[in-house]
């Protein structure tokens, strides 16, 4: 009878364990890998909606103080570096108008 109440409580104490042990490594979920870099034209970036947006975010009007032919910019969004390039009259439109960030609804 003890040997067998022994082995019960061990078995409780096993089960304990490795109920505590998964819980621990749901809650250490690591970041998806960020992508490397997606190389895209303006024109293409403009397109989507939230890229667009991120463009608007992290890239400084600065960049048309240097007049060069092609102007190359990284931009981080959803995870991926994206690479975005175009003609410095195609970036000098693109700063003219910024869209105005929808409300969040009630």
């Amino acid at each position: 009878m003890k040997t067998t109440k022994t082995i019960l409580v061990v078995i409780l104490m096993l089960i304990t364990t490795i109920g505590f042990s998964q819980v621990d490594g749901n809650e250490q979920k690591e970041p998806p890998p960020v992508q490397l870099s997606v190389k895209i034209s303006l024109e293409r970036a403009v397109q989507i909606p939230g890229l667009k947006m991120a463009i608007y975010d992290q890239v400084s009007p600065r960049i048309l103080l240097k007049p060069v032919r092609v102007i190359t910019v990284k931009v981080v969004y959803r995870n991926t570096i994206f690479s975005v390039y175009g003609e410095y009259n195609a970036w000098k439109a693109f700063f003219k108008v910024r869209p105005v960030a929808k409300k969040e609804e009630r």
